[in-house]
Protein backbone atom coordinates (compact mmCIF):
# COMPACT_ATOMS: atom_id res chain seq x y z
CA UNK A 1 0.00 0.00 0.00
CA UNK A 2 1.41 3.32 -0.81
CA UNK A 3 1.30 6.38 1.42
CA UNK A 4 -1.34 7.76 -0.04
CA UNK A 5 -3.41 4.73 0.29
CA UNK A 6 -4.11 4.54 3.93
CA UNK A 7 -5.64 8.02 4.28
CA UNK A 8 -7.67 7.02 1.00
CA UNK A 9 -8.70 4.28 2.81
CA UNK A 10 -9.83 5.87 5.56
CA UNK A 11 -11.86 8.32 3.95
CA UNK A 12 -13.51 6.06 1.82
CA UNK A 13 -14.86 4.30 5.20
CA UNK A 14 -16.02 7.11 6.51
CA UNK A 15 -18.21 7.83 3.73
CA UNK A 16 -19.53 5.00 3.43
CA UNK A 17 -20.04 4.80 7.45
CA UNK A 18 -22.22 8.27 6.95
CA UNK A 19 -23.93 6.94 4.01
CA UNK A 20 -21.86 9.30 1.25
CA UNK A 21 -21.03 8.10 -1.95
CA UNK A 22 -17.58 7.48 -3.24
CA UNK A 23 -16.19 7.07 -6.66
CA UNK A 24 -13.15 4.04 -6.37
CA UNK A 25 -10.77 2.47 -8.87
CA UNK A 26 -12.17 -1.09 -9.76
CA UNK A 27 -10.78 -4.06 -12.00
CA UNK A 28 -11.48 -2.15 -14.91
CA UNK A 29 -13.10 1.46 -14.53
CA UNK A 30 -13.94 4.06 -11.87
CA UNK A 31 -16.88 2.58 -9.77
CA UNK A 32 -19.56 4.67 -7.86
CA UNK A 33 -20.65 2.75 -4.54
CA UNK A 34 -21.91 3.71 -0.96
CA UNK A 35 -23.42 1.16 2.03
CA UNK A 36 -25.31 -1.38 0.06
CA UNK A 37 -27.76 -1.76 2.87
CA UNK A 38 -28.36 2.12 3.07
CA UNK A 39 -31.40 2.82 1.66
CA UNK A 40 -30.91 6.39 1.60
CA UNK A 41 -27.39 6.31 0.39
CA UNK A 42 -28.81 4.22 -2.84
CA UNK A 43 -31.69 6.23 -3.50
CA UNK A 44 -29.08 9.15 -3.78
CA UNK A 45 -26.61 7.29 -5.91
CA UNK A 46 -29.56 6.44 -8.31
CA UNK A 47 -30.87 9.63 -8.51
CA UNK A 48 -27.22 10.70 -9.78
CA UNK A 49 -27.00 7.90 -12.16
CA UNK A 50 -30.33 8.66 -13.53
CA UNK A 51 -30.43 4.77 -13.18
CA UNK A 52 -34.01 3.02 -12.33
CA UNK A 53 -34.35 1.32 -9.29
CA UNK A 54 -35.43 -1.79 -10.95
CA UNK A 55 -32.50 -2.56 -12.67
CA UNK A 56 -30.84 -3.49 -9.48
CA UNK A 57 -26.97 -3.07 -8.28
CA UNK A 58 -24.11 -5.21 -8.08
CA UNK A 59 -22.45 -5.13 -4.69
CA UNK A 60 -18.88 -6.41 -3.92
CA UNK A 61 -17.78 -7.62 -0.99
CA UNK A 62 -14.38 -8.80 0.51
CA UNK A 63 -15.63 -12.45 1.10
CA UNK A 64 -19.53 -14.19 1.01
CA UNK A 65 -20.13 -14.14 4.79
CA UNK A 66 -20.08 -10.21 4.43
CA UNK A 67 -23.76 -10.91 2.53
CA UNK A 68 -24.13 -14.20 3.58
CA UNK A 69 -27.71 -13.10 5.90
CA UNK A 70 -29.40 -12.40 2.48
CA UNK A 71 -28.38 -15.28 0.74
CA UNK A 72 -31.04 -18.10 0.37
CA UNK A 73 -29.19 -21.15 2.66
CA UNK A 74 -31.30 -23.87 0.53
CA UNK A 75 -28.50 -23.19 -2.36
CA UNK A 76 -25.57 -23.21 -0.27
CA UNK A 77 -23.95 -26.18 -2.13
CA UNK A 78 -23.40 -23.91 -5.05
CA UNK A 79 -21.80 -20.74 -3.55
CA UNK A 80 -18.39 -22.38 -4.16
CA UNK A 81 -18.59 -21.86 -7.93
CA UNK A 82 -18.49 -18.34 -7.11
CA UNK A 83 -16.02 -18.50 -4.36
CA UNK A 84 -13.59 -20.72 -6.08
CA UNK A 85 -13.52 -18.19 -8.91
CA UNK A 86 -13.03 -14.98 -6.92
CA UNK A 87 -11.68 -12.54 -6.33
CA UNK A 88 -12.09 -11.82 -10.28
CA UNK A 89 -14.08 -9.39 -11.97
CA UNK A 90 -16.50 -11.91 -12.31
CA UNK A 91 -20.48 -11.29 -11.04
CA UNK A 92 -22.42 -13.80 -9.85
CA UNK A 93 -26.25 -13.47 -9.24
CA UNK A 94 -27.51 -15.78 -6.26
CA UNK A 95 -30.70 -16.71 -5.06
CA UNK A 96 -31.23 -14.48 -2.27
CA UNK A 97 -34.21 -14.54 0.74
CA UNK A 98 -36.37 -11.29 0.55
CA UNK A 99 -33.94 -10.06 3.32
CA UNK A 100 -32.15 -8.71 0.51
CA UNK A 101 -32.77 -5.48 0.07
CA UNK A 102 -35.07 -4.51 -3.56
CA UNK A 103 -33.08 -1.72 -4.21
CA UNK A 104 -29.99 -4.53 -4.80
CA UNK A 105 -32.10 -6.83 -6.53
CA UNK A 106 -34.34 -4.55 -8.86
CA UNK A 107 -36.86 -6.64 -10.53
CA UNK A 108 -35.06 -9.32 -10.05
CA UNK A 109 -36.38 -9.90 -6.08
CA UNK A 110 -34.94 -13.51 -6.10
CA UNK A 111 -31.42 -12.85 -7.10
CA UNK A 112 -27.89 -10.62 -5.95
CA UNK A 113 -25.41 -9.65 -7.68
CA UNK A 114 -22.08 -10.35 -5.78
CA UNK A 115 -18.53 -10.15 -6.72
CA UNK A 116 -15.44 -10.14 -4.30
CA UNK A 117 -13.46 -8.15 -6.76
CA UNK A 118 -9.92 -8.33 -8.08
CA UNK A 119 -8.37 -5.48 -6.98
CA UNK A 120 -6.02 -4.13 -3.70
CA UNK A 121 -8.18 -1.37 -2.77
CA UNK A 122 -11.51 -2.58 -3.58
CA UNK A 123 -10.70 -5.63 -1.33
CA UNK A 124 -8.98 -3.56 1.52
CA UNK A 125 -12.49 -1.43 1.41
CA UNK A 126 -14.67 -4.03 1.61
CA UNK A 127 -12.54 -6.03 4.47
CA UNK A 128 -12.23 -2.57 6.74
CA UNK A 129 -16.23 -1.92 6.04
CA UNK A 130 -16.85 -5.36 6.70
CA UNK A 131 -20.41 -4.88 4.94
CA UNK A 132 -21.74 -5.06 1.14
CA UNK A 133 -20.69 -2.15 -1.43
CA UNK A 134 -22.54 -1.20 -3.99
CA UNK A 135 -20.33 -1.15 -7.22
CA UNK A 136 -21.73 0.28 -10.32
CA UNK A 137 -20.12 2.22 -12.94
CA UNK A 138 -19.21 6.00 -12.15
CA UNK A 139 -21.24 7.44 -14.65
CA UNK A 140 -25.19 9.23 -16.13
CA UNK A 141 -26.67 5.79 -17.03
CA UNK A 142 -26.32 5.42 -20.71
CA UNK A 143 -23.04 7.42 -20.62
CA UNK A 144 -19.73 5.36 -21.45
CA UNK A 145 -17.48 4.08 -18.25
CA UNK A 146 -14.72 5.15 -17.69
CA UNK A 147 -11.38 4.41 -16.84
CA UNK A 148 -9.19 7.52 -16.09
CA UNK A 149 -9.78 9.99 -13.64
CA UNK A 150 -10.30 13.36 -16.31
CA UNK A 151 -13.20 11.38 -18.23
CA UNK A 152 -15.31 11.22 -14.84
CA UNK A 153 -18.61 13.24 -15.67
CA UNK A 154 -18.16 16.46 -14.18
CA UNK A 155 -21.84 16.08 -12.21
CA UNK A 156 -20.34 12.09 -10.55
CA UNK A 157 -17.13 14.42 -9.18
CA UNK A 158 -19.33 16.97 -8.31
CA UNK A 159 -21.79 15.13 -6.15
CA UNK A 160 -19.44 12.50 -5.11
CA UNK A 161 -18.15 12.74 -1.11
CA UNK A 162 -14.90 10.88 -1.47
CA UNK A 163 -13.47 10.16 -4.53
CA UNK A 164 -10.25 7.46 -4.75
CA UNK A 165 -7.76 8.53 -7.16
CA UNK A 166 -5.78 5.42 -7.68
CA UNK A 167 -5.09 3.78 -11.09
CA UNK A 168 -8.08 1.25 -12.58
CA UNK A 169 -6.87 -2.15 -13.01
CA UNK A 170 -6.33 -3.17 -16.47
CA UNK A 171 -9.61 -5.03 -17.11
CA UNK A 172 -10.88 -3.76 -20.69
CA UNK A 173 -14.58 -4.18 -19.86
CA UNK A 174 -17.10 -4.66 -16.82
CA UNK A 175 -17.30 -7.53 -14.75
CA UNK A 176 -18.99 -10.93 -16.50
CA UNK A 177 -22.33 -11.93 -14.62
CA UNK A 178 -23.52 -15.40 -14.28
CA UNK A 179 -26.46 -16.89 -12.72
CA UNK A 180 -25.28 -19.26 -9.97
CA UNK A 181 -27.83 -21.92 -10.48
CA UNK A 182 -28.49 -22.09 -14.26
CA UNK A 183 -24.68 -21.11 -15.07
CA UNK A 184 -26.23 -18.61 -17.61
CA UNK A 185 -23.81 -15.56 -18.50
CA UNK A 186 -26.17 -12.41 -18.67
CA UNK A 187 -23.36 -10.29 -19.64
CA UNK A 188 -19.75 -11.78 -21.27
Amino acid sequence: MSMQQPQQLEQALRALRAGGLIVYPTEGIFGLGCDAANAAAVQRLLALKQRPEAMGLISIIADLQQAEAWLDPVYREHWHKATASWPAAHTWLFPCTPAAPAWLTGEHRDRLALRVPDHAFCRQMCAAFGAPVVSTSANVSGEPAVSRFAELDPRIVAAADVIIQLPCGQQARPSTITDLLSNQHLRH
